[in-house]
């Protein structure tokens, strides 16, 4: 039989202890102990690797386990079972620059399951909207003034906040204001890029 005990940090490291209590054929008592490394990564940061993986390999004419070991080698993580939820993140994050350095194109599955600041960051690398993946237009959260040339502004002034935004849902945000495109569209999570209207 088999009992949860506690669970402990040791090493840097989250420890599950397992006491046993076991009974030979004798009738004899044996009580042990085990510990057991826990993984804190979550299952959405695994589904979201691999859906990476499959996007990549689909693309470059890879299977998806070649593009898992060659970016688990270049991330520095040796398996994602055994990876904590900080190496996870650091190999997401590789994995997404990897996408951007190559021109990688995800599938509309993949894009869903990415974080907000994540997702933002890809839309506005490639210029596609953040709801329909279309070619974009920007939405600038800080006025530009009319008359003014924006794509020399944006050069001039990378730190401003815009959202990349197709013209029909650019139109759109123009028209109802930001808090109800944000309630619309489920956008919780993207708040800080929108100037709240």
């Amino acid at each position: 039989m088999q009992i949860i005990q506690d669970t402990i940090r040791q090493d840097g490291e989250t420890r599950r202890r397992f006491i046993t209590l076991e009974v030979d054929i004798d009738g004899n008592y044996h009580v042990g102990q085990r510990l057991k490394i826990v993984h804190d990564h979550t299952d959405a940061q695994v589904k979201f690797f691999h859906a990476l993986c499959g996007d990549i390999g689909e693309q470059m004419g890879e299977t998806k386990q070649q593009v898992k070991d060659v970016l688990k080698l270049g991330a520095e993580v040796e398996s994602v079972a055994e990876a904590t939820k900080e190496q996870m993140s650091h190999l997401i994050e590789v994995t997404l620059e990897f996408v951007k350095e190559h021109d990688i194109t995800l599938s509309e599955k993949t894009v869903k399951q990415m974080e907000a600041e994540d997702k933002y960051s890809m839309c506005l690398h490639k210029k596609i909207c953040l709801l329909c993946a279309e070619k974009a237009d920007m939405h600038h959260a800080d006025a530009v003034g009319m008359g003014r040339d924006r794509k020399e502004h944006d050069k001039r002034n990378p730190g401003e906040r815009k959202i990349p935004l197709c013209r029909k849902h650019h139109t759109e945000l123009h028209s109802m204001g930001a808090n109800g495109f944000i309630e619309k569209y489920h956008l919780q999570g993207y708040e800080k890029f929108f100037r709240r209207i």
